[in-house]
């Protein structure tokens, strides 16, 4: 049986070639689409799909200095941890520039002791300076690095901004805000309670020494003439001094000289389990 030959007309294909472009057409549209409208890192849905561990944990500004915070950027604690850390190399510069001793106090001092360098969720740092140290930072015109803000009460070289008696100097960093504690420490060696125990090292008293697990508590007077009991860290000088040399992060900073008595003094004897501290 002889086969037969369908013969298709040139209208017929080119209707087919022009139904083929069409859906062409169709599915690269579609894809435009899917593209321009879909959601993107910063689309809330998606970012509520995100895994907790992938996604960056925006800090709350309150550890911070205002007046630097910008409350639209998200800053990270691996950020907060690098300019703690440059925070300490520069204001170690400034001290000695300066001709200040200084010693790594508090969160910092643990920190050291613990792990080497900033503990990552220490929101800021933390020195220790004597009474005449600061007095001689106030008279001495250092100059600083770019990004970076010295306040100290009553100094004609630096803004006092919102600084008090009781915690009268801080070194500021001006892209975030983060920033050192500039703790001071008279010695109280001519009093007659430390005959016992030697020359002692004394901060002023208040709220900030509250966690501290073996300050004093002493009164003070508060608002309206009513007193206040607040802790002050008081320690024998011996515990500091003399300075010894200690390293934090990759750079070289001062220690006490007995910092596991210190920091049982500030933290406890637990002090070195993280999960006291």
């Amino acid at each position: 049986m002889a086969s037969q030959v369908v013969r298709v007309g040139p209208l017929v294909l080119r209707g087919r070639a022009l139904w083929i472009a069409v859906l062409v057409v169709f599915e690269v549209c579609g894809l435009w689409y899917f593209v321009r409208h879909a959601p993107s890192g910063e689309d809330q849905h998606l970012r509520r799909r995100q895994s907790p561990a992938n996604a960056p944990r925006c800090l709350v500004a309150r550890d911070r200095d205002a007046r630097f915070v910008r409350q639209q950027l998200c800053v990270t604690a691996g950020q907060r941890s690098t300019a703690l850390a440059d925070l300490l190399y520069e204001l170690r510069g400034v001290l000695t520039a300066a001709g200040v001793a200084f010693w790594l106090d508090s969160g910092s001092l643990l920190g050291q002791q613990r792990a080497g360098g900033v503990i990552p969720w220490d929101a800021n740092a933390d020195v220790g300076v004597l009474r005449e140290g600061l007095e001689t930072l106030r008279h001495t015109n250092v100059q600083l690095s770019d990004g970076y803000e010295l306040d100290v009460t009553n100094s004609r070289f630096y803004p006092s901004a919102d600084r008090r008696e009781q915690l009268p100097a801080r070194f500021v960093e001006r892209t975030h805000g983060f920033f050192v504690n500039i703790f001071v420490f008279d010695e109280e060696e001519e009093k007659e309670e430390a005959e016992d125990r030697g020359a002692t090292l004394a901060t002023l008293p208040d709220r900030v020494w509250s966690r501290c697990v073996h300050c004093e508590t002493v009164d003070v007077g508060g608002v309206g003439g009513r007193l206040e009991r607040l802790k002050r860290f008081r320690i024998p000088r011996d515990w500091v001094f003399p300075l010894r040399t200690c390293t934090f992060e990759r750079f070289q900073l001062t220690c006490p000289a007995q910092p596991e008595k210190y920091l049982t003094h500030l933290y406890g004897e637990d002090y070195l389990d993280p999960a006291a501290w």
